[in-house]
């Protein structure tokens, strides 16, 4: 642990080596806890509930413990209200290695963290009974994630899973490569997030080619057009799921621009596929929710994450 803070609210941040994964990035990871001891969190009084988040392509958890402030911190102190624990994952020290990693290959991270994180808070003296166990993120934190299940399956072990009910809930995230890349590419104001995307993601800065390549087709699992790996029912352990987007009747607002902080950034449909891909044989359920005059940017805050904690406070009644 390098960052302490008790009080109302008990957290600690961790720094945990990542660049040992992979030879994409040196940066490494980081993740911070929260939970409010009134609630629960202590040696009598265990709480039976945890949520890892991961952080959006920003990744602010370090810079929000620190400051005591920002989004993560927020929506922390909004799970501790209501008897969970929170845990901030960021898969890169800043934004800079977020932007240059096809999603499938960060997928050691991602499994670092998620095992690191649940096997910490269930330890003897941890924090967490071990019950319940919710996964979500925001944007690059609802891409990695998803796509990591998909091809590895990691949410087949323990360390992915409470002992009575787990769930997935994710805002915004990306799931097909050529359908959003076409749908940034077709405005000029999306350049800026487009290159960020697309072009270091997978081009290098070679003039974003937009050529099918197989970094491509492995994060593309709900694109129907290039489906040779579209996501099935199958790939995925965790059986309860909701998938929310933000912003998706902001594109026709005419007096703004498509892709400007105060529009939509991710296309609705590829996620409206994803979750009627994991639903399709029965097996799963998959809920998909909108909030569709909200900005990608403010797509999660303590009013629309209640979508989220309020799903899964019903799914485990």
């Amino acid at each position: 642990s390098s960052i302490i803070h008790a009080g109302s609210y008990q957290s600690t941040g961790y720094d945990l080596t990542c660049s040992n994964l992979d030879n994409l990035s040196d940066q490494e990871c980081f993740w911070f806890s929260m939970f409010k001891p009134s609630k629960c969190g202590t040696k009598t009084n265990k709480c039976q509930k945890l949520v890892v988040f991961f952080s959006g392509a920003e990744m602010k958890c370090k810079d929000n413990i620190q400051s005591e402030s920002g989004t993560y911190w927020d929506l922390a102190r909004g799970y501790a209200d209501k008897g969970y624990i929170f845990a901030c994952a960021q898969l890169f020290s800043d934004s800079d290695g977020s932007d240059l990693t096809p999603y499938h290959r960060e997928a050691a991270r991602v499994n670092r963290l998620v095992t690191q994180i649940t096997r910490r808070m269930r330890a003897l003296d941890g924090p967490w009974d071990g019950k319940y166990f919710l996964l979500s993120g925001v944007s690059h934190g609802a891409s990695s994630p998803v796509i990591a299940m998909k091809h590895e399956g990691f949410d087949a072990s323990s360390d992915w899973n409470g002992t009575h009910k787990t769930g997935a809930c994710f805002f915004d995230g990306i799931s097909d490569i050529y359908y959003t890349d076409a749908w940034a590419d077709s405005t000029a104001t999306c350049i800026d997030s487009r290159n960020r995307n697309f072009c270091s993601r997978y081009d290098r800065g070679n003039n974003c080619a937009s050529l099918e390549s197989k970094d491509r087709d492995k994060d593309s699992i709900s694109s129907l057009d290039h489906a040779k790996y579209l996501a099935k029912p199958g790939d995925f352990a965790i059986l309860n799921w909701k998938i929310i987007e933000c912003g998706s009747s902001l594109q026709s607002t005419p007096w703004l621009s498509k892709c400007s902080l105060v529009r939509d950034t991710v296309p609705q449909a590829p996620q409206v596929n994803l979750c009627d891909r994991i639903k399709s044989d029965g097996s799963h359920t998959c809920e998909f929710s909108s909030f569709p005059i909200v900005p990608h940017l403010e797509c999660v805050d303590t009013y629309t994450n209640e979508a989220c904690s309020g799903w899964f406070d019903q799914l485990i009644k």
